[in-house]
């Protein structure tokens, strides 16, 4: 299961409609190492509960206990308690989130949830440097540790949100000049935009297109396919045309959560909800 950067970008909406200026941090504690809850008090409202995790992030109404503890959710719990939400946005073209908090004294702090490989979970300081993080990174491209400044990965693809039609149209044609214009439709999406295989499937199911090869497309093709995509995006991150689910396996057991029911999965597999967050929550309390 991961959550894509097009429906992070739907809950991050709705986290910014419920938690207002008025709300603070009462408290935060662990759930797991990867795992917190994050409390938020409200003088006429009620209060709220925000599951933050290196699988997803949401709005819950579960009551959770701790598990296993760690220093760096300490670290998190002291600096950030009884702050206020400023702001909360994604990262273009990442699974990455943040957060952020300013409390009593105006001081503000990021915390950016990673949803990508091991995940991860980083404090900073106003100035971006690492105070805490659940899991330090050291590879070719990326160092993480505390004391350093937060860097996010090298960009993979081109973010669904900022594209338009004459990038979409240039990246065919690098496709075409590079002499891979027998790559398939689902798969060439797949390559160079930031966007999960479960809406790649649906946007050549609901096209006329089917899964072609590059170069038996024409540019009316392309120009229907990418406002299939731009729809698609738009409706999504806004909450529009919703069908939220949970994906079951053969035995019962949720393997995936969507805001659409996916074309590829029989009818027997899907559980529904009536809102995604509420599926979201339903997924990672399981």
């Amino acid at each position: 299961m991961s959550i894509s950067e097009i429906e992070l970008k739907f809950l991050v909406n709705h986290f910014k409609e419920i938690i207002d200026d008025v709300y603070y941090i009462s408290n935060i504690y662990p759930i797991t190492k990867s795992s917190l809850i994050i409390k938020f008090h409200h003088s006429q409202k009620n209060d709220i509960s925000l599951l933050v995790s290196t699988f997803g992030i949401c709005v819950t109404k579960y009551k959770y206990s701790v598990i296993e503890d760690n220093d760096a959710i300490k670290k998190i719990k002291s600096e950030l308690e009884r702050s206020k939400l400023v702001d909360v946005s994604i990262f273009e073209g990442e699974r990455i989130v943040q957060f952020i908090f300013q409390n009593v004294n105006g001081l503000k702090h990021y915390l950016i949830i990673e949803l990508f490989g091991n995940g991860n979970i980083i404090l900073c300081n106003e100035s971006l440097k690492i105070l805490a993080l659940i899991n330090s990174i050291n590879v070719r491209h990326r160092v993480l540790k505390p004391g350093l400044n937060y860097a996010p990965p090298p960009p993979r693809g081109v973010s669904p949100f900022s594209i338009n039609l004459d990038n979409f149209l240039s990246l065919v044609n690098t496709t075409k000049e590079e002499g891979e214009g027998n790559i398939d439709i689902k798969k060439w999406l797949g390559r160079n935009l930031s966007i999960s295989k479960k809406f790649v499937e649906h946007i050549i199911n609901n096209s006329k297109i089917r899964n072609k090869k590059i170069n038996d497309l024409s540019d009316n093709d392309f120009k229907s396919l990418f406002d299939g995509l731009i729809f698609l995006i738009t409706n999504i991150s806004n909450g529009v045309g919703h069908e939220p689910c949970i994906v079951l396996d053969e035995i019962g057991n949720p393997t995936d959560i969507s805001p659409i029911i996916p074309s590829t999965v029989n009818s027997n597999q899907i559980k529904n909800f009536s809102s995604y967050s509420d599926a979201v929550d339903e997924f990672l309390n399981y």
